[in-house]
């Protein structure tokens, strides 16, 4: 029988799994607190024994949801490096499943705008996680290749922006142009 501190960190990751996809569905400011505590099977009392506010959960959803989807989108190309290796990850952002699968996907094209008009910690939390990514993606990319860190910069901006642009449209063929679009700029920008 698990103890009550047990049960306590069990009932904190419900909350960061139930807030994690109501933020990628809904929005920061689309979620109440209500709705994240129906969806762990919690009561809205009970929030704040687990978060100071939600603001200091979103924050935590960031970090802890970034480093999720960055493992889903690296993991299985460890026998990738350089451009390469790039040239996958890219291949995989910009995927029909990717833009489609609510679950597994990616933080950055639904949360961006709403941490971009949070609080400061809001924003060096986002900060922090996005020096990481960019960091790992460097060291695998490695030295040798042209690919620079404004470059990165750039790969990430596009990707991003490759999905927002193909789920904000209804016509899938539209959507899907758009993806595709993208996918070969993107992978055209980071070269052989």
């Amino acid at each position: 029988m698990a103890t009550k501190k047990e049960q306590k960190e069990q009932s904190r990751i419900r909350i960061l799994d139930s807030a994690d996809q109501l933020f990628k569905k809904n929005g920061y400011v689309g979620t109440g607190i209500d709705s994240i505590m129906a969806e762990a099977g919690l009561t809205a009392g009970a929030f704040y024994s687990h978060f100071k506010s939600k603001e200091v959960l979103f924050s935590e959803v960031i970090d802890r949801s970034l480093r999720s989807s960055t493992k889903i989108f690296f993991d299985g190309l460890e026998k990738y490096s350089g451009k390469k290796w790039l040239r996958k990850v890219v291949e995989r952002y910009l995927s029909k499943y990717h833009r489609d699968e609510l679950l597994y996907m990616c933080a950055l094209p639904t949360l961006t705008i709403d941490i971009s008009r949070s609080s400061e910690n809001v924003k060096l939390s986002f900060e922090n996680i996005l020096i990481y990514i960019i960091d790992f993606m460097e060291k695998k990319v490695g030295k040798n290749t042209d690919v620079t860190r404004e470059r990165l910069y750039s790969v990430l901006s596009m990707c991003i922006s490759g999905i927002i642009l193909s789920r904000s449209v209804s016509d899938q063929e539209l959507s899907d142009k758009l993806l595709n679009s993208c996918l070969n700029e993107t992978l055209n920008f980071i070269g052989e």
